[in-house]
């Protein structure tokens, strides 16, 4: 009874397993707080440029500005915006 009550493996077990938590809080805290913020920016960017694909729609309002253009800008009036 006296070499187990005299045994502090178990507490060493315990301290290391509270250090290792208080490490996993400190790394963890500023991720979500990076991550909120990262979230917010691109929101703003989103909000910014008119919400360009933030519908669910596959291109937005940039394919509808595409493909009403006004002949591609090489002067052969086709549209197709190449050469």
């Amino acid at each position: 009874m006296q070499k187990f009550l005299l045994d502090e493996g178990g507490a060493t077990a315990i301290e290391y397993a509270l250090l290792a938590m208080m490490v996993g809080v400190v790394i963890i805290t500023p991720l979500i707080l990076l991550a909120t913020a990262t979230n917010e920016l691109y929101g703003t960017v989103d909000v910014g440029v008119g919400g360009i694909g933030g519908s669910g729609d596959a291109g937005g309002s940039l394919s509808v500005a595409l493909e009403a253009g006004s002949g591609g800008g090489d002067g052969s009036g086709t549209g197709t915006g190449f050469m």
